[in-house]
C-alpha cells in the first residue's frame, strides 16, 4: 500500500479513514483505503453486528425483541435469560452525573434514521444507498451494495417509498409548512421481519441477516438548502445571532450525523460525522503596529513605540467602522433570517463596548506618556516579560519574544486601573467597578496577556510605595479552580519572578532594587503540599519530607516538598534532589531554600528558586505572588499562623492578605478559567469572596484590587460577575461583528493552516458499555502501523491518545479496558499483521483523585516524546485536564461520553492539536439524550461551536449556600476585619471589647456584608416581588447567624468561659476554653466548612488484602453518594482497572471498644447512628426480614479516625496471565500482580465473570467446573490447572475463549456462560461460601440449593440495592424542633391548650424555661431583634404536628401522603433547615384550567432527604432481601444511610387535566394495554415505589400514572435544556393518590438532592419563576411530538411483556439517578 505521510495532515486523515473502516465498515479494497462494497468477512461464528460497533439499522419487527442470542457473546456484554424471556441487562455505569438504563429500553439497536432539511424548492432529489450481507456455505459473510434514487415531492403532508427491490425497507418523509420555507423529515426504516423456526423464535443469525448496514442517505437540491433552524431559535441570543449571522445550519440527524457540501446544494448522512474547527491566528497585517520587546524596553525608545500602539488602536477604530457599516447594511437589507430590532439592539450593544475598549486603550497610553512613574514600570515590566519569555526554558520555538496584539492591547486596557491605587486617582472606577474578562480561544495567549500585568503591578508598587515595599507582601493573586494548573503555572510565574529579579538588580534605584525578592507561594491544600516548614507531629512537614528523601526512604506521604522534576529556568534536573532542599533564612526568617546546581543557574545561590509551597513559608515570607486554588482562601475563617520563628509582626493569613495594617494588600486579583467557577463551587467562593471584599474596605481604608478573569468559554457571566465580585463584567475583545474575527485574531483557512478535527462516534444501547473499547484501539494501532512507515517526529503527536472522561467511576472501568480488552482483545483484531500488534504498557493517570507527586511526575512524562524509550501511550483524565495541560505534542483524544457542559468540551478539547493538526473523537452513547444530541447536530455545534456555550450558574446567597457557608463567611469576615477580633481566643471581645475599637467596627463589618449582598442581588437582576421576598428573607438568615454568635459568647462570658472561634489545635486544651466552631468530637458548635469543596463529602475506606489478614489496610476515600449506590456492601465495582467487593457493615472498622463507639452514639452527638423517629425499630419505614431485622441506620464514615472506616476487597480474585494460567495472584516486589503459579512470573490481570443466585449469594466463577461440565471425565484438577486460550474474534465471540484442563485434557468454550438459566438441568448449584462480603472464606452457613448463573463484572442484575428515601418535611415526616427530648413531654399531652398549660407549670421550675427558649433559638419562632419566642405559634404548631402523627404511625404506605401534604399545603416553611417552600402565585392558567396541567407551584429553597439502604438482592430486584450486615456481637443490626441536602420545584398536578389525559389513552390502547402491566411484575417496578404508592397495585390506577410519569420525565429534559444541568443531577419523586376512577391528588417533586449535585446550592429552585416555568411546561409537552426513532418509537404500543409505550432513551427515557420508577411506565401515546 503506498501511502503519503510526508505531513501531519496525512497521518491524521489515515487514522480518521482508518477508524470509518474499523467500526462502521466496510473494509478498503487490497493494497488501497477506497472501500471495498463487496467486501467478505470471515468471522468464525460471529457476524457484522458484532464485528461493526456502529452504523446499521437492525430489523423492527423482531420476534423476540430482548435477544440474548444475538448479543455480542463475550466479556464485554452479558445478557441473561430468565424464564422463558431473555432480556438485555446493561451494564449499570451510574456515575455522579450520568447513569445507563436497565430493561427500559425498548431498542437494542436504531431501526431508523434520517434527516431534517428546509427548503422552498418544490421538489427533491433523494439517494438511499447500504449494504447487506448474506452468510455462504463456508461461514464467510458476504457483502453486496444497493441503491435507490428518485424524487421527492414537498407537499405538505407525510408519505411513504417502498423502494424496490428491497423487501421491508420504506423511505418515509413529511414536509411541514414553516413560515416561508418548507421543513422535510426523510427517514430510512427497516421493517424487516427477523425469520423464525417452527417454534417461533429467531432462526441463527436472523437479525443481522435482516439488518441493513452501512446506510447513507443523500438529498440533492436545484438551489441552496434553507437554514432549518426556526427564528425563535436564532433569535434566543441576540450577541450570538449578530456573530453567527452569516452561518447557516441546513440539517439535523435522526440516529445519525449530517453534512452538506459548500454550495449548500446537497446534504447527506454520515455515521461518524466530521468537522474542521479553524483555528483563530493572529492577524499579521497588525505586526508593523506592534513595537519589539528592544523598543519597549529602551527609555529612548519608549515614545516611538508608543505612536506605533496608537496605530494599533487606530486600527482597532477603523475596522469598528467598517464593521458597523457592514451590521447596518445587513440589517437594512435583511440579508438574513434575523429580525432587524433584535439584531440592533445586540449591535449597539456590541458597538459600544467595543468604542469603550477603544477609549481604554488609549488612555492606557496616554498614561504611559504622561506618567514618569508608570513609564518607568512599564518599560521594566516589559524587560522581565523578554527575558522570561526567550531564557532557557521559555516557550518553545521562541528566539525574539513580541507581543500579539491581544496581548499588549489587553494590558493596555487594564493599566489605568491597576495604577489607580487610591480612591481619589484618576480612574479608580476602572479598578473599583470593573471586572476585565479576557475572553480568547483556548491557546490563544491569554497567560503571557496577564504575566505582563502581573510585571507592570510589581514595579509600580516599588515605584509608588517604596516604603512599604521594604519588607515582602503580596502584589497579585492569581486564583484557579483546579491543583493542576496552579502547579503548572508556578513554572510560567517562577521563570517570569526570575527575571523581575534580574530586572531589579540591574537597575540603580534603591526603591526597584531593594533587597526584596520577587516570589511566588504556591498556597494549596495540605494534601499537595505542607502546611509547616518543621515540627509536625504527623512528619509532614517540609523538614521531615526532605530529610526522609535525602535518606532515600522515599515518600511517606503524598504531600510534596519539591514540585519540580527539571528546573524552571534552565531545565536541569538537579532540582529535583532533595539534597539541594533544606530549611534555611530568608529575611531573617524561616523559609524553604531550593537550589539548581547547573552552572549559570540563578537558582544556585543562597536564596535559590524564589518559589515555595509551604504555608509556613508563605505567612513568614508573603510571596510577590500568591498562586492558589480558589477554595484555599476559605482558610481566612481560621487565620492559620505560622508555626515557624518569625521576628516583627504577626505571621498570618491576616498579615498576608494585607489586612493588618503593616502590609499593602495585594493590587491584583486574576480569577484564570472563570468558568469554572460556577455551581456549588462558586456559590461557595461567592460568600467568601464578598467577605473579603468588604473586610478589605473596612479594614484597609477603603482599599479595593483590580479585578482580572480570564477564560476560553464562558456565557452569562456578567450576571455572575455582579453576584461573585460586584463588579460589572467588560470582556475582550468585545464581540462585535462575527465570530471568525475580532480585530485581533481572525480564523485560518483549514487548506492553509490545519484546525482541530472532531468525529463523533455513536454506540448503539447494547455496545454502550463498550464504545470506546474499539475506537481506541483503532487509534492506537493506526498509529503504530504509521510509525513504522514514516519519521517518528511526524507520528509522535498521534502516539499518545488522551482519554477523557466525566467520571472516575467510568475512568475505572476504562483503566480495565485498556490492560484487558483493549489490549489483548481489540487490537490484535485491528492489526494488519505486517507490523505486528501494538504494546501498550505506559498507561497515565490525570485525574483529582491522584497525589501531588504522581502529578507532578506523569506530567512529565507527557512531555516525552516517541523516541524516549518509554513514551505514554495513553493517559486516562478527567475534567482537570480541561485546564492547565500546555503539552505541545498532544495531539489526538478521545472525550467519552458528552461533558455535562459544553464549556467543558470545548476547554479539553482545546488541550490536543495547540501545535500540530489535531484529532478529537467524542465516543458517545445512544442511552444518553445529551451524547444522542451532540452527535445528530455534530456539524451544527461545531460550526457555531462558542454559541453553544453554556451560562454560569452561580447562586452564593441562595438559602443552602449560607446553610452550608454563612457562619464560616462571617468568621472570615470579622477576623480579617477587625483585628482585636482576630485571635483564636479573642471572641470575648465581641462583647467585653471597647465600643469605638472592637464592637462598632464588628458591627460595621456586618452592616458593609448586608449592603453588599443586598447590591449585588438587586444589580444581578433580581427585583421582581418575590425576589424582593427572597432577599429579605437572605437577609434576615444573615442577622440570625451574627445575633446567635453574639448571644452563645455573651452566655459563655456569663460561665466564665474563654470563647475562642476555633478549638485549639494543641494535645492539651484548656478546659476553661469553648469554641465557636465545631471540634473534632462533633458534639459542640457550628460547622465551618475548611474547603470550597466542603459541598460533598467523602467516605474513608480501607482495602483489606488478605482475607485471614483483617487489619492489612490501604486508605482511600470515595464519593459517599456510590456509597449509597454502586458500591454498597455486597456490591462490585471498579477502580484503577480493578473490581472489588465492598464488605458488609460487620467487617468495617466500627470502633467498637471506643469510649464513644459510632455505633451507639447518635449523629448529633458526633456518633454515627442515625435517629429519626419515622425509622426507629417500630416504624415500617425500615424492612423487616425473617433473618437479622434492621434497627438502625448506620452514617457512612467519613472520618476514619472518629467513625472507622469502610473496608473492602479484591473480587473476583481469578486472574489470567499472559500464558492463559488461570489462578489466585501474587503480588511482586514492585507491587505488580502476577500469576499466582509458582514457576510463572509473566503479569496477571483479573478475570470479569461473577457467579450468583436468586438467594443472594456471589462466587467467583468456577473455571474449573465450567471446563469439566458434562465431561464423563472425572478430574482432580485445580484452578491452576486451567488455562485460557483467546483466539481469533475472541474481542467479540464467546466461543473463542477457550477453557484447557491440563490434566485430564478438557476443554470448553465459554459461549454459553452468559446464558446458562436457573431453569437449565446441569446448572450448578450455588453451594456454601456465598457471603463473602458478610464473613470471613472459611466461615460456613447451610449449603445453597439454588441455581447459579453467571453475570459480567458490571452488570446491574449482580447488585440490587434495597434502598428507600424519604424527605424530611417538617410536620409530615419529620421535624427536627420536635426531635429533642425537652420537647417530648409536651407531645404527652393531647392537644395545645394541654401544652400550653404545661409550658406555664414548667417554666416556673429551674432552668426549663431558658433551655426551652435555647432550644428554639434562631427558629421562625425566635425574633432576633426583641430575642423573644413566640410560644403560643410554637404550641400551636407543635399540636398540628402530633395530630398529623396521630393519624397512625409513620410507614411505607403513607409516607408519600405525608409528604404531599407538606408540600402541598406549604407547612413547614421557614421551620428549620431541613425544608423551606414558597408558593409562587398563580393568578389564573395561562391556557384555561382544563389545559393548564399545573394546579400549583412551589419554589422548594431547602429540602433535605435521607437516603438508605437496609439489604440487597441479586438476579432479581425481588422482595428477598439479603443483609449488609451481620453483627458478631449483641449490637443492633445496621443499615447505611446519608442526608442529602438540596433544593427544587414542586408542581400540583392539575387533576381533572390528568384524568382527561387519561381518558384518550385509554380510549386508544384499551384498558389492558393502558395498564402497563409487565411493570407490575416481580423486578420490574422498585417495590419501594410500589410500597409508597400503593394505589399503583390496582389496575385503573396504572393509565394515570404512566401520564405522570412521562410528564414528569419531559419537564425534567426541558428543564434540563434551559438551565444547564446535567440530567443525572436532577432527580423526580412522584406523589399520587387515587379510588376508582377519581384521581385524589398527584404531584411532582423536580429536585436535586446529594452532596455534589449541579444546583443543590439554590439553581435550581432559581428556576420557579412563573414566567420561565411557563415556557418549560410548553416546551416539555410539545417535545412529545417527536423522537429521532419515529415513526418506529411513536409507533410502539406497551404490548405483552414491554415495559413502556412510546418511550426510548432519545425522548423521554432519563438516567436512572433520576427516575425513580427505573425508566418503566412511560409512555408519549396520550391518545391525542
Amino acid at each position: 500500500m503506498s501511502l503519503e505521510f510526508s505531513k501531519h495532515r496525512y497521518i491524521r486523515s489515515h487514522i480518521v479513514d482508518t477508524l470509518r473502516r474499523d467500526l462502521i465498515g466496510p473494509s478498503w479494497k487490497e493494497g488501497t483505503t477506497e472501500p471495498d462494497l463487496n467486501e467478505k468477512l470471515d468471522l468464525q461464528e460471529s457476524n457484522p453486528t458484532r464485528r461493526y460497533l456502529g452504523g446499521f439499522l437492525e430489523p423492527s419487527r423482531n420476534n423476540d425483541r430482548h435477544r440474548v442470542e444475538e448479543l455480542p457473546e463475550t466479556i464485554l456484554q452479558i445478557g441473561e435469560q430468565k424464564q422463558e424471556n431473555s432480556v438485555l441487562e446493561k451494564a449499570h455505569e451510574m456515575s455522579d452525573e450520568k447513569a445507563d438504563n436497565t430493561e427500559a429500553d425498548i431498542m437494542l439497536s436504531p431501526s431508523s434514521m434520517g434527516l431534517t432539511l428546509a427548503t422552498k424548492e418544490p421538489s427533491l432529489d433523494v439517494e438511499v444507498n447500504w449494504g447487506e450481507y448474506t452468510l455462504d456455505e463456508n461461514g464467510v459473510w458476504a457483502r453486496s451494495h444497493h441503491i435507490w434514487s428518485g424524487k421527492i415531492e414537498t407537499n405538505i403532508g407525510e408519505n411513504v417509498v417502498q423502494p424496490p427491490p428491497a423487501e421491508g425497507i420504506r423511505i418515509v418523509y413529511k414536509c411541514r409548512a414553516v413560515n416561508e420555507k418548507t421543513t422535510v423529515t426523510i427517514r430510512l426504516v427497516n421493517d424487516r421481519e427477523v425469520k423464525t423456526d417452527s417454534d417461533g423464535k429467531n432462526i441463527p443469525n436472523g437479525i443481522p441477516i435482516a439488518t441493513i448496514y452501512q446506510p447513507k442517505i443523500i438529498v440533492i437540491s436545484n438551489s441552496n438548502f434553507d437554514d432549518v433552524r426556526s427564528k425563535k431559535e436564532l433569535e434566543e441570543d441576540p450577541v450570538m445571532s449578530v456573530l453567527y449571522r452569516k452561518s447557516r445550519i441546513l440539517s439535523f440527524g435522526h440516529n445519525v450525523g449530517v453534512n452538506w457540501t459548500d454550495d449548500e446544494k446537497q446534504i447527506m448522512t454520515e455515521h461518524i460525522p466530521e468537522f474542521e474547527i479553524p483555528k483563530m491566528i493572529p492577524d499579521k497585517s497588525l505586526d508593523e503596529h506592534i513595537p519589539s520587546m528592544s523598543e519597549l524596553t529602551n527609555p529612548e525608545k519608549i515614545d516611538q513605540s508608543l505612536v506605533k500602539l496608537q496605530g494599533l488602536v487606530d486600527e482597532y477604530d477603523r475596522w469598528i467602522i467598517a464593521a458597523e457599516e457592514s451590521l447596518f447594511e445587513d440589517i437594512n437589507g435583511k440579508k438574513y433570517s434575523i429580525s432587524s430590532g433584535v439584531m440592533k439592539d445586540a449591535i449597539a450593544e456590541n458597538l459600544a463596548n467595543a468604542k469603550l475598549s477603544s477609549r481604554r486603550m488609549r488612555q492606557g497610553i496616554q498614561t504611559i506618556m504622561n506618567d514618569d512613574m508608570v513609564k518607568q514600570a512599564f518599560i521594566l515590566s516589559n524587560k522581565a516579560i523578554q527575558i522570561s519569555q526567550e531564557g532557557p526554558t521559555g516557550p518553545a520555538g521562541i528566539d525574539t519574544f513580541k507581543w500579539y496584539p491581544f496581548q499588549i492591547a489587553f494590558q493596555l486596557l487594564n493599566l489605568n486601573g491597576i495604577i489607580s491605587t487610591e480612591p481619589d486617582d484618576e480612574y479608580w472606577n476602572d479598578r473599583d467597578k470593573i471586572l476585565d474578562l479576557a475572553w480568547f480561544p483556548t491557546g490563544g495567549g491569554k497567560t503571557e496577556a496577564y504575566l505582563g500585568l502581573i510585571s507592570l503591578t510589581g514595579f509600580f508598587r516599588r515605584l509608588r510605595y517604596p516604603e512599604e515595599e521594604r519588607s515582602p507582601s503580596v502584589h497579585v493573586i492569581m486564583r484557579y479552580t483546579l491543583r493542576l494548573l496552579t502547579m503548572d503555572q508556578s513554572e510560567r510565574l517562577v521563570r517570569l519572578v526570575t527575571a523581575m529579579n534580574m530586572v531589579a538588580i540591574d537597575n540603580k534605584s534603591p526603591d526597584i532594587n531593594n533587597g526584596i525578592k520577587f516570589r511566588v507561594g504556591m498556597w494549596v491544600g495540605k494534601d499537595a503540599s505542607p502546611n509547616q516548614l518543621k515540627s509536625s507531629r504527623d512528619r509532614k512537614d517540609a523538614k521531615s519530607i526532605i530529610k526522609d528523601m535525602q535518606k532515600g526512604e522515599g515518600l511517606k506521604t503524598n504531600t510534596r516538598v519539591i514540585m519540580f522534576e527539571k528546573c524552571p529556568w534552565c531545565g536541569d534536573s538537579s532540582i529535583s534532589d532533595p539534597n539541594n532542599w533544606s530549611i534555611g533564612k530568608l529575611n531573617e526568617r524561616d523559609s524553604l531554600i531550593g537550589k539548581c546546581k547547573s552552572d549559570g543557574c540563578p537558582y544556585d545561590c543562597e536564596e535559590g528558586i524564589p518559589f515555595t509551597p509551604v504555608d509556613d513559608d508563605i505567612y513568614n515570607n508573603p510571596p510577590s505572588i500568591l498562586l492558589g486554588t480558589a477554595d484555599k482562601f476559605v482558610q481566612a475563617a481560621y487565620n492559620r499562623n505560622s508555626k515557624s520563628n518569625v521576628i516583627g509582626i504577626p505571621a498570618n493569613i491576616r498579615t498576608l492578605l494585607g489586612f493588618n495594617g503593616h502590609n499593602r494588600p495585594p493590587d491584583l486579583i486574576i480569577q484564570d478559567e472563570l468558568h469554572l467557577l460556577t455551581g456549588p463551587l462558586g456559590s461557595m467562593a461567592g460568600l467568601i469572596e464578598t467577605a473579603l471584599d468588604v473586610a478589605w474596605n473596612e479594614a484597609c481604608a477603603g482599599h479595593r484590587p483590580k479585578y482580572v478573569a480570564a477564560t476560553a468559554t464562558i456565557r452569562g457571566a456578567d450576571r455572575d460577575a455582579k453576584l461573585m465580585f460586584g463588579k460589572e463584567l467588560r470582556i475582550f475583545p468585545p464581540p462585535v461583528d462575527v465570530a471568525s474575527d475580532n480585530f485581533f485574531a481572525r480564523e485560518a483557512s483549514t487548506a492553509n493552516e490545519p484546525g482541530r478535527i472532531h468525529l463523533s462516534v455513536l454506540g448503539p444501547p447494547n455496545k454502550s458499555r463498550t464504545v470506546s473499547d474499539q475506537p481506541m484501539s483503532s487509534i492506537l494501532q493506526s498509529a503504530h502501523e504509521i510509525r513504522n512507515m514514516t519519521d517518528d517526529d511526524l507520528v509522535d503527536p498521534y502516539w499518545t491518545l488522551v482519554s477523557y472522561y466525566n467520571s472516575l467511576r467510568e475512568l475505572g472501568g476504562a483503566q480495565s479496558s485498556l490492560s484487558t480488552r483493549v489490549k489483548s482483545e481489540w487490537v490484535p483484531e485491528f492489526s494488519t499483521g505486517e507490523f505486528g500488534e501494538r504494546d501498550i504498557s505506559n498507561l497515565q493517570e490525570l485525574t483529582s483523585r491522584v497525589p501531588q507527586d504522581k502529578l507532578v511526575s506523569t506530567k512529565s512524562a507527557l512531555e516525552n516524546d516517541i523516541s524516549h524509550e518509554s513514551p505514554v501511550d495513553v493517559v486516562v483524565t478527567s475534567n482537570m485536564f480541561q485546564v492547565g495541560i500546555d503539552i505541545s505534542r498532544l495531539g489526538v483524544m478521545t472525550i467519552n461520553g458528552q461533558p455535562k457542559s459544553n464549556s467543558e468540551y470545548i476547554q479539553s478539547s482545546g488541550r490536543v492539536g495547540r501545535k500540530f493538526p489535531g484529532l478529537v473523537v467524542s465516543l458517545l452513547r445512544s442511552t444518553y439524550p445529551r451524547d444522542q444530541s451532540h452527535y445528530e447536530s455534530h456539524r451544527a455545534f461545531h460550526q457555531e461551536i462558542y454559541r453553544h456555550v453554556d451560562r454560569t450558574s452561580t447562586t452564593p446567597f441562595s438559602l443552602r449556600a449560607l446553610d452550608r457557608a454563612l457562619d464560616t463567611t462571617l468568621m472570615a469576615l470579622i477576623r480579617m476585619s477587625c483585628e482585636s477580633l482576630s485571635e483564636r481566643d479573642s471572641l470575648n471581645q465581641i462583647i467585653q471589647g471597647n465600643r469605638r475599637l472592637v464592637r462598632l467596627p464588628a458591627e460595621n463589618a456586618i452592616e458593609m456584608f448586608r449592603e453588599s449582598v443586598i447590591g449585588r442581588l438587586n444589580d444581578a437582576g433580581t427585583s421582581s416581588g418575590n425576589d424582593q421576598k427572597f432577599i429579605q428573607e437572605i437577609i434576615r438568615e444573615i442577622d440570625r447567624s451574627w445575633t446567635k454568635l453574639k448571644r452563645w459568647v455573651d452566655r459563655e462570658i456569663g460561665q466564665e468561659k474563654t470563647c475562642c472561634w476555633l478549638p485549639s489545635s494543641k494535645n492539651s486544651s484548656n478546659e476553661n476554653e469553648v469554641s465557636w466552631a465545631r471540634g473534632i468530637d462533633g458534639k459542640s458548635g457550628v460547622f465551618v466548612i475548611s474547603s470550597l469543596r466542603d459541598v460533598a463529602d467523602e467516605v474513608a475506606i480501607a482495602r483489606s488484602f488478605k482475607a485471614d489478614h483483617p487489619g492489612y489496610y490501604r486508605y482511600g476515600r470515595l464519593p459517599e453518594g456510590h456509597l449509597l449506590s454502586h458500591t454498597s456492601p455486597g456490591s462490585i465495582w471498579e477502580k484503577d482497572g480493578r473490581s472489588y467487593l465492598t464488605l458488609g457493615i460487620n467487617r468495617w472498622e466500627n470502633r467498637i471498644n471506643h469510649p464513644n463507639p459510632p455505633l451507639e452514639t447518635p449523629l448529633s452527638k458526633g456518633g454515627q447512628w442515625i435517629r429519626e423517629k419515622q425509622i426507629e425499630a417500630d416504624s415500617r419505614l425500615l424492612r423487616t426480614r425473617e433473618r437479622d431485622p434492621v434497627k438502625r441506620i448506620r452514617a457512612l464514615p467519613t472520618d476514619n479516625q472518629e467513625h472507622g472506616h469502610v473496608s473492602y476487597r479484591l473480587f473476583p480474585e481469578t486472574h489470567r496471565c499472559e500464558s492463559g494460567h488461570l489462578s489466585k495472584p501474587r503480588v511482586d516486589e514492585n507491587e505488580e500482580t502476577i500469576c499466582g503459579i509458582e514457576d510463572c512470573k509473566k503479569p496477571a490481570t483479573q478475570m470479569r465473570f461473577v457467579s450468583i443466585c436468586s438467594a443472594g449469594h456471589i462466587h467467583d466463577f468456577d473455571y474449573r467446573w465450567w471446563v469439566h461440565r458434562g465431561s464423563k471425565v472425572s478430574c482432580q484438577g485445580k484452578l491452576e490447572d486451567i488455562s485460557l486460550e483467546l483466539r481469533k474474534g475472541h474481542a467479540y465471540d464467546l466461543k473463542q475463549w477457550v477453557l484447557k484442563c491440563k490434566k485430564c485434557g478438557s476443554s470448553k468454550d465459554m459461549k454459553r456462560v452468559p446464558i446458562v438459566s436457573e431453569e437449565d438441568k446441569d446448572a450448578d448449584s450455588c453451594g456454601k461460601y456465598g457471603e463473602p462480603w458478610l464473613q470471613n472464606v472459611w466461615s460456613e452457613r447451610d449449603r445453597c440449593e439454588q441455581k447459579k448463573v453467571h453475570r459480567q463484572v458490571g452488570s446491574a442484575s449482580v447488585t440490587y440495592n434495597k434502598n428507600t428515601s424519604i424527605l424530611m418535611i417538617p410536620l409530615t415526616t419529620s421535624w427536627s424542633l420536635a426531635n429533642s427530648d425537652i420537647i417530648s413531654s409536651y407531645l404527652n399531652e393531647p392537644d395545645e391548650n394541654g401544652m400550653i398549660e404545661l409550658y406555664n407549670i414548667m417554666k416556673n421550675r429551674g432552668t426549663h424555661n431558658q433551655a426551652l427558649k435555647q432550644h428554639l433559638e434562631n427558629s421562625a419562632f425566635h425574633n432576633s431583634e426583641t430575642d423573644t419566642v413566640d410560644f403560643d405559634r410554637f404550641f400551636k404548631t407543635l399540636a398540628e404536628f402530633k395530630l398529623i402523627q396521630n393519624q397512625g404511625p409513620l410507614a411505607i404506605d403513607n409516607v408519600r401522603k405525608r409528604e404531599w401534604s407538606g408540600l402541598h399545603f406549604g407547612k413547614g416553611a421557614g421551620l428549620g433547615e431541613e425544608f423551606s417552600s414558597t408558593k409562587i402565585t398563580l393568578d389564573e392558567p395561562p391556557w384555561g384550567e382544563e389545559n393548564w396541567p399545573i394546579g400549583n407551584m412551589s419554589r422548594v429553597d431547602r429540602l433535605t432527604e435521607l437516603r438508605y439502604i437496609t439489604g440487597i438482592s441479586r438476579v432479581l430486584d425481588s422482595n428477598e432481601e439479603i443483609p449488609i450486615d451481620e453483627p458478631e456481637t449483641d449490637r443492633e443490626n445496621y443499615g447505611i444511610g446519608a442526608y442529602n441536602f438540596g433544593e427544587g420545584i414542586y408542581l400540583d398536578i392539575n387533576t381533572k387535566w390528568l384524568q382527561r389525559q387519561a381518558v384518550n389513552r385509554i380510549s386508544k390502547l384499551g384498558e389492558d394495554m393502558a395498564s402497563m402491566p409487565y411493570s407490575m411484575e416481580p423486578g420490574r417496578l422498585p417495590n419501594n415505589v410500589k410500597l409508597q404508592i400503593p394505589c399503583i397495585e390496582q389496575k385503573s390506577n396504572r393509565n394515570a400514572f404512566t401520564i405522570l410519569h412521562t410528564f414528569s420525565h419531559l419537564l425534567i429534559k426541558q428543564l434540563c435544556v434551559e438551565s444547564g444541568y446535567s440530567l443525572g443531577s436532577v432527580r423526580e419523586r412522584l406523589y399520587f393518590d387515587a379510588e376508582g376512577d377519581t384521581i385524589n391528588h398527584a404531584g411532582i417533586l423536580i429536585y436535586t438532592s446529594g452532596p455534589s449535585s449541579d444546583g443543590t446550592l439554590g439553581g435550581l429552585a432559581g428556576q420557579a419563576g412563573l414566567k420561565r416555568m411557563k415556557g418549560i411546561i410548553q416546551a416539555a409537552l410539545n417535545s412529545r411530538e417527536a423522537c429521532s426513532n419515529d415513526p418506529v418509537c411513536k409507533e410502539h404500543e406497551p404490548l405483552d411483556r414491554e415495559p413502556n409505550g412510546a418511550a426510548c432513551h432519545t425522548c423521554v427515557i432519563l438516567p436512572e439517578t433520576s427516575c425513580e420508577c427505573r425508566n418503566h411506565m412511560l409512555d408519549r401515546n396520550w391518545g391525542d
